[in-house]
């Protein structure tokens, strides 16, 4: 009896929710996302392209679509935040923020789906997909996959 409650203590401390972060391509861009307030990790594809500018002297870079899959140890409520920086014309001095905002509420094996959207050109936002969405994307080879990531 002892063995099974130090069993379940054991689970109960090791509760772990996944979620998936879905960013089409992108060009001339960085994303960087954020978990409860504490910078976490970036989210953007491999370089695709590059291609002559004619505004200025730094070429236009063109990134694949991404994934990542993301690991969290605790239930709850979960703040991600996206700041989305895109540098028009590749000038580094003159950045365009957005930024985007998702709760989600974590339990022990849950799985959710996310994807930054660009809304118009000025806008970014993050939803959440239903599991048939998420899952599509993951098979999609489109979306080059970017290493785990472990909140701690």
């Amino acid at each position: 009896m002892a063995v099974a409650i130090m069993l379940c203590g054991t689970i109960a401390g090791n509760a772990q929710s996944t979620v998936y972060v879905f960013m089409r391509s992108s060009v001339n861009a960085d994303c960087v996302m954020s978990i409860n307030g504490g910078q976490s990790f970036e989210i953007r594809g491999p370089l695709k392209r590059t291609m002559m500018n004619l505004s200025g002297p730094e070429p236009n870079r063109f990134y694949h679509a991404a994934k990542k899959k993301v690991t969290i140890n605790e239930e709850g409520k979960a703040l991600f935040s996206a700041k989305y920086t895109f540098y028009a014309n590749m000038d580094r001095n003159n950045p365009r923020d957005m930024v985007a905002e998702l709760q989600l509420n974590l339990s022990e094996g849950s799985v959710h789906y996310i994807q930054l959207k660009f809304k118009g050109m000025n806008d970014v936002q993050l939803i959440e997909l239903s599991e048939k969405e998420g899952l599509k994307l993951l098979k999609d080879k489109k979306y080059q996959e970017l290493p785990d990531y472990t909140e701690q």
